[in-house]
């Protein structure tokens, strides 16, 4: 690796959206995710999983690190056990990871090793327009208005300061009306 390529990527700079570049470093996604009850799903859905395929957005996803171990966790890849479907649990499960950032969505795509089950696009979830358009595309692909689960991860801030109380509250409106589990 050239020097240059060495200190774009280890060199955090200015955080134009609030985003680390080596985020992942000091707060390992693992150790978050650690914290999530493993059969979460089948405790919010009761079994019903099974039944369709859950979907489940990422807000604010950062280079996809924590998207990708969320997805691991979920489904039950940490368990290292698989069943007839693939899953360790049962459970078929589609995630979409956006950011603002169309750099660290860059990052996510590429180093994505679930592509048949994490998708990332960039998005600005407090333009109303290009959230319309991206997550309803995203949502029609599996006939669906909604996503079973949604999470908002060292994101709230960000907007609680750029955008204050009022789109604060516009944005867990948004994030609240656009899922069953926020």
């Amino acid at each position: 690796m050239e020097q240059k390529e060495y200190e774009e990527i280890s060199e955090p700079g200015a955080a134009p959206y609030g985003n680390f570049i080596n985020y992942y470093t000091f707060n390992p996604p693992e150790k978050r995710v650690s914290l999530i009850p493993e059969q979460l799903l089948h405790q919010i859905f009761g079994g019903r999983e099974h039944e369709r395929q859950l979907l489940g957005l990422d807000v604010g996803c950062n280079s996809g690190d924590l998207t990708v171990a969320l997805y691991r966790h979920l489904i039950g890849l940490n368990q290292n056990v698989k069943n007839e479907m693939g899953y360790a649990n049962g459970i078929e499960m589609s995630l979409l990871g956006c950011d603002i950032d169309s750099r660290l969505i860059q990052r996510a795509t590429e180093s994505n090793p679930f592509p048949a089950g994490i998708s990332y696009s960039v998005l600005n979830i407090m333009d109303a327009s290009s959230r319309k358009s991206i997550l309803e595309a995203y949502l029609s692909q599996y006939k669906r208005s909604h996503f079973d689960v949604c999470f908002c991860m060292s994101l709230t801030m960000w907007i609680h300061l750029n955008h204050g109380d009022s789109g604060l509250l516009e944005f867990l409106s948004v994030v609240s009306g656009l899922s069953n589990i926020l």
